[in-house]
């Protein structure tokens, strides 16, 4: 009972028509990528294109003690 069990691995059983088109150029597939690569910049982000108004900066100033950062 000494031997260690190699881990296994995880097999791709799918590959999409994108990420092998990718992997023919010899770029990195999508799954490699790190969170949130590919799915555009800050700017198309709902939140960017909120401004703040009277509410949020009502909302600021009315924050609980135990929710304030130290």
């Amino acid at each position: 009972m000494t031997e260690k069990r190699e881990r296994r691995r995880r097999v791709a059983t799918y590959i999409s028509p994108a990420d092998q088109a990718r992997l023919e150029q010899g770029l990195t597939p999508s799954w490699a990528e790190g969170p949130g690569d590919g799915l555009g910049d800050e700017e198309s982000s709902p939140s960017a294109s909120v401004k703040s108004g009277e509410n949020d900066a009502r909302l600021l100033e009315n924050v609980p003690p135990h929710h304030v950062a130290h």
